[in-house]
This record gives C-alpha cells, structure tokens and sequence, in this order.
C-alpha cells in the first residue's frame, strides 16, 4: 500500500491517501476493499413515489447549511448514502465540517466538525514539502480539508470507500481570517480524501493537483483517474493514488464559464456536459461530450425544453438512460434517444434558491436526491419504466410533497 506525506508546520505527517482498514474500527463493504458493490434494500418511501413527482423527505436539520454554498453532493455507493461537503467564502463562516444522509433513514447527520476560524495560523497550515499549501489545517490531533466552494469537484472513488475532492480552495473568506497567511497557508490545491467510516481526511505530497471551479467525473475502467476540467479551459486526468497527471488539452468549445458538471455516460462511454447557453439566453443548447477512448470532444445541438445549466448539475439516471437537472427549483430531463429536453411538471416553489451541484441519482430507489437551501432535501422520480417516457404530464405530491 502507498502511503502520502503531508508536511505540516514543519513536521512529517505519514498520511494514508488509500482508505485503509483501522485497527478496531468497523468492517467495510467488500466494495470499500474493491470487491463487488453491496446490494441494499430500496426504502419504500422513495420507491414507491410516482413518476414524474418530486417529494421533500427531509428538512430541518440544524447543521450548518453554509456548508452547501456553491458546493456539490455525493452518492456513496459503497455505503448507500449522501455526502456533503463545502462551504468557502462568500458564507462568512468558512465551514469545513462534512455530512451525511441516510438513505434508508431519511435523516442528515455531521460526521466531521467544522474547524473554528481562529485555528487557521501559519503554524496549523497544511504544507508540501517546499512549503506550499495543500489546503488544509491541523485540528485537534488531526488534518482537515478547509473551507471551500466545491462546485463539482466531489467524486467517490468506484473501489473504495473515499470521497475525493478536486476543488481547490478559493478566494479569503470573512475578515477573521487574515489575509497574507491565509493566502500563503491555505489557498492551496491538493487533492483530498476522506474516509466515511473512519471519518478522516488525508492528502496528497502535491499541492498542484485541484484545480478551481472544476468539473469531476471517474471513468470506472480506470478506476484510480479522475477527470477534471477547470473554467479556464484546462483538461486533464489525475491518478488519485499515484499523483500522477494526464494533460488532455482543452475542453470543447461552448463550454465555458458557465461551471457546469461533468458526468459519466455509460451507454457511450464518454463525459459529457451541458453548459449554459449565451449571457442572453442560458438555456442549454449544447451537449459536450467526451469519447474516452477516442479522447476526443464533440458537441451536438440540443433540442427541446431546455433549462438554464449555469452552475448545476446534469446527472445521469441509469433506470432511464436518461439525463436530469433541477433549475429554478423545477426538474428538467434529457432523453439522448431523441436529442431532446423535457420539462416535469414538478412545483418551482420546492426548492426556493437553487440547488447548484447538490445533485445525485440513488440506483436503489430509482430517485434524484437534491438539496436546497438550509438543508431542505427532495426525491424526483423519473419513471421507473423508460418506454413511458417522456412523461405525459406529472402531479406534485399532496401536502406540498412532503413524505409521510
């Protein structure tokens, strides 16, 4: 097993960057180990609801919903559940704690506390080896990725139980934290790990491997690369457990700043995006598309009802063959069969504000999972039988859909 070495505040920190089975700590899924995913039983509550229906089934939770600014969500197939992490700048709070939705439970929970501003010295700045930031402060005996916008920069690991994040950390944050240290301590772009079960961060010997305002996405027949794209127009792939990095050019034209998502596309083996339209119109248009053997972009013009892609996800719905996103609070679907969106007749008022990258497809239940401000959680069914698509028309819920 490789091991990666963080050097902080000028002491040498073994760090394992591979998710490792601790000395008492409880037996993971095969698949953590990169075996075969575990099976799971669906919930009824989120298989049984209808096609073409969104349902809140959480809210309330009192964790710090700043996390969820300008950040992204991850479906742990390992585990069967929801992780969140983020936060950054514009909160004013620069929250770094991670956490967690039950699938089967329906409930958030913090599985990592967030570090307090004050904590963020030179002397408890995570550095490489030449003293550069990795992005990161020493905690309580401990490590911690700090604060950050994540956008799309969240992926699991498909044969291990690790969330990894490719976003490096951005712009300063309130006026506790001062400037130059945080600049030449923490505004760094290691790429991170943590552990669910252990509940630990670990990171990389580099602190070039994040990138800013990125797209993620892992082809599973090379289960150690992920893919990122940065807006500024760079493409590569970064070996998460050697360090190495592919430099794959530039993205395909039309992409630009609109912070979209990239996704892995099974049916064609290839990522794709849909990134907004023009500042007049950013209703999508266009779907990129990334052939992963042929190593090569192309764009198709899409047709149809198309929602404004600025800053969110598209995600891929397996059942379906489908791609879905929710902007401006209703739920929109591309079906590649006919080059063509779809509007659900879902209510825009759900999801007040918008739900950025906090977007992710459950196989189990057949259900997109979406995060709105303070925490608010819906499930949108697609179909559960993809030759009645597209859909006819579709209800919400009774009760403002909330689950009972």
């Amino acid at each position: 097993m490789r091991t990666a070495c963080a050097w902080v505040a000028g002491l040498t920190l073994p760090i394992l960057l591979v998710a490792a089975l601790a000395a008492g700590a409880a037996e993971p899924p095969d698949s953590a180990r990169g075996g075969p995913a575990p099976q799971f039983a669906p919930n009824p509550k989120l298989a049984s609801i209808p096609a073409g229906t969104a349902v809140v089934v959480s809210e309330g939770y009192k964790g710090d919903h700043n996390v969820l600014d300008f950040s992204g969500i991850v479906y742990d197939q390992h585990r069967h559940k929801l992780m969140a992490f983020g936060g950054g700048h514009a909160t004013a709070r620069f929250p770094s704690s991670v956490h967690e939705f039950d699938l089967d439970r329906l409930e958030w929970q913090e599985l990592i506390e967030s570090v307090p501003p004050k904590e963020y010295t030179r002397e408890n700045a995570v550095l490489d080896k030449d003293g550069k930031a990795l992005g990161g402060v020493k905690y309580k005996g401990r490590i911690q990725a700090s604060s950050r916008h994540t956008y799309d920069g969240l992926v699991m690991a498909p044969d291990r139980d690790v969330m990894l994040c490719l976003q490096r950390v951005g712009e300063i944050g309130g006026g506790y934290l001062d400037g130059k240290v945080y600049t030449e301590c923490y505004k760094g772009g290691g790429l991170w790990a943590f552990d669910p079960v252990k509940r630990e961060w670990s990171v990389s010997k580099s602190s070039a491997l994040a990138m800013n305002h990125v797209g993620t996405a892992i082809w599973p027949k090379e289960p150690d690369w992920v893919y990122v794209y940065a807006q500024t127009g760079e493409f590569r792939a970064v070996n998460w457990k050697t360090e190495e990095v592919r430099n794959l050019g530039r993205i395909a034209g039309g992409m630009g700043y609109s912070y979209a998502g990239l996704e892995y596309w099974p049916d064609e083996e290839a990522l794709v995006a849909f990134p907004k339209g023009s500042k007049d119109n950013p209703k999508n248009r266009l779907m990129c598309k990334y052939d992963l053997a042929g190593k090569k972009w192309t764009t198709v013009e899409v047709q149809g009802d198309a929602p404004d892609t600025y800053d969110i996800n598209v995600v891929y719905d397996a059942r379906n063959k489908a791609f879905v996103c929710c902007s401006g609070g209703g739920f929109f679907y591309y079906l590649p069969r006919e080059n063509r969106w779809h509007k659900a007749a879902t209510d825009p008022n759900m999801l007040q504000g918008g739900v950025r990258h906090r977007h992710a497809y459950d196989p189990v239940d057949n259900v997109h999972l979406v995060v709105g401000g303070r925490w608010k959680t819906v499930a949108f069914k697609l179909a559960d039988d993809p030759a009645k698509l597209p859909l006819a028309g579709a209800a919400v819920a009774p009760g403002n859909g909330q689950a009972k």
